[in-house]
């Protein structure tokens, strides 16, 4: 008979923001303690069920597209960072890279990668240098 109790935790651990996190079979991960910020990063976007899509503004708020011109307005100023963080994601796959505190570059949500900072790039020129500065400097931390 099935088990009501939902999937096993397998482990638990606290991010670089200081968060409690779980981690349940299947690979899904939760908050489960916190008094600290989110960390939502600028740029950063998703779906909230019953709202829609979101981008994240300056202030690590989400900006739904009922917003019409916040929403363009977000998406034209990140558009490039976007394209760096998908860059990753595809072309970098030896580690997860994520946003971290005070725009710092952190590894699968648990390092903080030393001298390594997010930044708005403003065409595909600067997304290849930043990519390549981020890859490499990842690299040299993890040797």
């Amino acid at each position: 008979q099935p088990s009501m109790d939902g999937p096993k935790t397998i482990e638990e651990y606290v991010n670089v923001w200081g968060h409690k996190i779980s981690v349940m079979e299947g690979g899904s991960r939760y908050i489960t303690s916190t008094g600290k910020p989110k960390g939502n990063m600028p740029g950063g976007w998703g779906h909230a069920w019953a709202y829609g899509y979101f981008i994240v503004n300056e202030e690590g708020e989400h900006v739904y597209m009922s917003d019409e011109d916040e929403y363009k307005r977000l998406s034209e100023k990140y558009e490039f960072r976007t394209k760096l963080i998908k860059k990753l994601q595809e072309d970098f796959k030896e580690y997860s890279i994520q946003y971290g505190p005070k725009d710092s570059v952190t590894i699968s949500d648990r390092e903080i990668v030393p001298d390594c900072f997010w930044e708005l790039q403003v065409n595909d020129e600067e997304v290849e240098v930043k990519f390549n500065e981020i890859v490499e400097k990842v690299k040299e931390f993890k040797r």
